[in-house]
C-alpha cells in the first residue's frame, strides 16, 4: 500500500498571449478548442473578437481559403457557445 502519491500539477489556462503565439504558429485543431474554452471561461465574445481580428494579420496575410475559414469557424464556435439556450416552448401550457 502507498502513502503518499504524488499530483500532478494542473495545467493553467492559456492566456491570449499563448493563444496568439499559437495562431502565429498556425496549430489550428488544438487552439480552436482552447479559444472555445477561454470564451466560455471569461464569456467576452466582444473583445475575443477584436482581439482575434487585431492579431489575425499574420493568418490573414495570405488569405487562403483554409485560413480564413479557419478564422470564421473559431469566430462562429465561439458565437454558438455564448448563444443563450433557447428554453423548451412545449413544456409552457
Amino acid at each position: 500500500m502507498r502513502t503518499s502519491t504524488q499530483v500532478p500539477p494542473k495545467p493553467k489556462p492559456p492566456t491570449y498571449e499563448d493563444i496568439r503565439i499559437r495562431i502565429l504558429q498556425k496549430e489550428n485543431a488544438r487552439l480552436r478548442g482552447e479559444i472555445r474554452d477561454l470564451v466560455r471561461e471569461k464569456g467576452d465574445f466582444k473583445s475575443m473578437v477584436k482581439w482575434l481580428c487585431q492579431d489575425a494579420e499574420p493568418v490573414i496575410a495570405k488569405p487562403t481559403e483554409n485560413r480564413l475559414n479557419y478564422l470564421a469557424r473559431t469566430v462562429s464556435d465561439a458565437r454558438r457557445l455564448l448563444r443563450p439556450k433557447p428554453e423548451n416552448k412545449a413544456g409552457k401550457r
